[in-house]
């Protein structure tokens, strides 16, 4: 049909994701992927923003996930940030974003692909990294971002040098739509 728009793939995209709502959570220990978000994991959404994320960075590092549930590279991302939240128990908080469900939110990190990862502490955007990491990966960025931290976001005590010698300087470029930006949200 000319000048016919095909819509299949927002249908297919609409449909796995009312699948994956009517599907009921997999059973799992707490802070485990896919199960019941453990005390270091919040879903935020537009409205829980500020508090959430913030207000909370004032006082600790918050590492957001921005990120898709059709997305299988989400998914995975979360798997890795999920195991590493609770691996450093109480360190750090991982605050998961729902793209779809909080626009706004993907919108002031400028976020152009999922998932992206940004690491906030007092209200600012450190640094960030688009695309699925593997865990040693992602445990480096990590590590990297605490080391540049104070003692009170749960960085390394002052004066304390990482191991692997950058200085606390992190090798990952960051996405230049979320360097440095304060947010008047």
């Amino acid at each position: 049909m000319a000048g016919a728009v095909d819509l299949s793939g927002l249908k297919a995209r609409a449909e796995a994701k009312a699948a994956q709502q009517a599907r009921p959570a997999p059973s799992g220990e707490a802070g485990e992927a896919g199960g019941t978000p453990g005390p270091d994991v919040v879903d935020v959404t537009d409205q829980s923003f500020p508090a959430e994320v913030i207000d909370r960075s004032a006082n600790q590092l918050v590492v957001v996930l921005l990120a898709a549930s059709y997305s299988e590279q989400s998914q995975a991302m979360s798997a890795v940030l999920e195991k590493l939240v609770a691996d450093d128990a109480g360190r750090w908080t991982l605050a998961r974003v729902d793209v779809d469900g909080a626009p706004g939110v993907a919108q002031a990190f400028g976020a152009q692909s999922v998932p992206m990862v940004v690491a906030v502490a007092a209200g600012r955007a450190v640094t960030a990294f688009a695309g699925a990491q593997p865990e040693p990966a992602a445990r480096q960025w990590l590590d990297d971002v605490l080391a540049q931290l104070p003692p009170e976001f749960g960085g390394a005590a002052a004066g304390e040098e990482p191991a692997d010698g950058t200085g606390g300087r992190s090798r990952r470029e960051e996405p230049a739509q979320a360097r440095g930006k304060a947010w008047a949200y």
